[in-house]
């Protein structure tokens, strides 16, 4: 008598199925009948789809995450850039020789600061104090820059992820000790 070995492989086990001899035969060796590995095979039927169904589930998921980090990476990138913004409109009025002088040329850096690095606020507040200029040489002075505002977020589509945010930065230099002053 012959025997005729035909090994099966289905995801996780093998099947090693003998046919044309006694199942008994071989010592050591587990042996399932056709019968028995083919009623397992239907039983595995009830898997099919199943990735289709995970996938479904998934992929929605993975790009509200997606969508929420993109836009919590938007906020933190503009408020740093407001912040540096807000740096360079102080560091632009420390240089003027008057107050008026310093208001002007302090929101036209923190203006163009922000039209470079592309931030688009649906509404924009700059606010100078340069009331430094109002105090004599030889005396310590500074001069701030508060910036207010609104980015919009209306076109990151998130639920939950409101529709604008409020930035605010401030950022303050010192004056010249020794620089003549023009209030």
């Amino acid at each position: 008598m012959r025997l005729l070995p035909r090994l099966e492989s289905h995801e996780s086990r093998a099947t090693l199925t003998i046919s044309g001899g006694d199942s008994g035969s071989l010592p050591g060796v587990a042996i399932e009948s056709s019968d028995s590995a083919s009623s397992k095979m239907k039983g595995q039927r009830g898997n099919r789809g199943s990735v289709a169904v995970e996938v479904t589930l998934i992929v929605p998921l993975v790009v509200m995450l997606m969508l929420g980090l993109a836009g919590g990476w938007r906020i933190g990138w503009a408020r740093a850039q407001l912040a540096e913004a807000a740096a360079a409109g102080a560091r632009a009025a420390t240089l003027a020789g008057s107050a008026p002088q310093a208001v002007q040329q302090a929101t036209a850096a923190i203006e163009f600061d922000l039209a470079t690095v592309d931030v688009h606020c649906s509404s924009l507040s700059v606010q100078i104090d340069a009331s430094a200029f109002n105090s004599a040489p030889g005396h310590h002075a500074e001069v701030s820059a508060e910036l207010g505002c609104r980015l919009d977020l209306a076109d990151v589509l998130v639920p939950g992820l409101p529709g604008a945010v409020q930035l605010e930065a401030r950022a303050t230099e010192a004056l010249d000790v020794f620089k003549e002053r023009t209030p």
